[in-house]
């Protein structure tokens, strides 16, 4: 697993400890500061190269999103490709991808699935904790590739309810695991 990130934020040390094979990569900021001489586009245009890895993108915000979404698409993208954003659902990180980034909705419709995670308080608990919100998958049955105008939708396959502290299945991740 590659991680790139200019920000250090994903639990690298503990996922090692876990026994995974992480080398994470440390890049320079979008903004120019921190990290090392390599862009974060630079570091997944090389990471893209060595075949089939699984490849984590700590915040995409710049340039790499329209690099991440090109090997999506492409099928050169390695094994698993997965990108952090800031957003708090599903529709708003398609809306950050598509509007702020500039990447075409089409090419969106390489995402597969979308997990939020965000702060609650569970169970009326006065401290917030961070919880997985939302596990959605994208929609591709009904877009129309054709047209200009791509809609895409999302399914959300579990939400969270603060009242139990747990990821609930809706119908639509139970018609799933019953071949429907």
């Amino acid at each position: 697993i590659l991680t790139i990130e200019d920000t250090l934020e994903l639990p690298v040390n503990e996922m090692q400890s876990l026994g995974y094979k992480i080398q994470p990569m440390f890049v320079s900021g979008s903004v120019g500061e921190g990290g090392s001489q390599m862009s974060a586009d630079d570091a997944l245009r090389v990471s893209l190269r060595l075949g089939e890895s699984a490849i984590v993108m700590g915040e995409v915000r710049g340039q790499e999103a329209r690099t991440l979404y090109e090997a999506m698409r492409a099928g050169t993208a390695g094994s698993s490709v997965l990108g952090t954003f800031h957003a708090d659902s599903a529709q708003s990180v398609y809306e950050r991808v598509t509007s702020d980034m500039g990447i075409e909705p089409v090419s969106f419709l390489a995402t597969d699935l979308v997990i939020i995670a965000g702060l609650s308080r569970p169970m009326g608990q006065q401290k917030q904790l961070r919880r997985v919100v939302q596990i959605a998958e994208v929609c591709k049955s009904n877009v129309d590739l054709k047209s200009e105008d791509i809609e895409v939708g999302f399914n959300d396959l579990l939400s969270y309810d603060p009242a139990c502290d747990e990821l609930i299945p809706t119908t639509i991740m139970w018609d799933s695991t019953r071949g429907q």
